[in-house]
C-alpha cells in the first residue's frame, strides 16, 4: 500500500485557503491523486489560496517538481496564489535549485 504524498486537508479559520500537506515520499500514485484533488480545488471559486506544507517531506523527485510546476499554472489562471510552506533540508534544496523561488511563495 503506497501512502499519499499529499493529504488534503480544508482548513478550518478561511474556507478560502486550502491546505495540502506532504507525506515523507512520492509515487506516481500518490502523485496523480494529488493532481486530482489540486484541480478539483482549482475548480472551487471559493479558493483563493492553496498553502503546500512541506515539513514532512524530506526529498522531492522530478515527478513531483513538474506536478508543482503544473498546479501552479492552472492555478495563477484561476488567480489562485500558491505558497510552500515548512520546506527544509534536502526539499528546500531541491526547491532552491530549481528556482522555484520564482514560481512559488516560499515561507519557513
Amino acid at each position: 500500500m503506497t501512502s499519499n504524498f499529499f493529504n488534503h486537508l480544508k482548513a478550518k479559520p478561511c474556507p478560502s485557503q486550502t491546505l495540502l500537506q506532504s507525506q515523507k515520499d512520492s509515487t506516481l500514485v500518490s502523485i496523480k491523486k494529488f493532481t486530482d484533488q489540486a484541480n478539483q480545488l482549482i475548480q472551487d471559486e471559493q479558493t483563493k489560496t492553496i498553502i503546500l506544507d512541506f515539513s514532512r517531506t524530506s526529498y522531492l523527485d522530478s515527478s513531483a517538481l513538474g506536478m508543482l510546476v503544473l498546479i501552479n499554472k492552472k492555478a495563477k489562471a484561476k488567480s489562485i496564489h500558491c505558497v510552500i510552506q515548512g520546506a527544509k533540508g534536502n526539499a528546500m534544496d531541491i526547491l532552491q535549485m530549481a528556482n522555484f523561488n520564482q514560481l512559488f511563495d516560499i515561507q519557513n
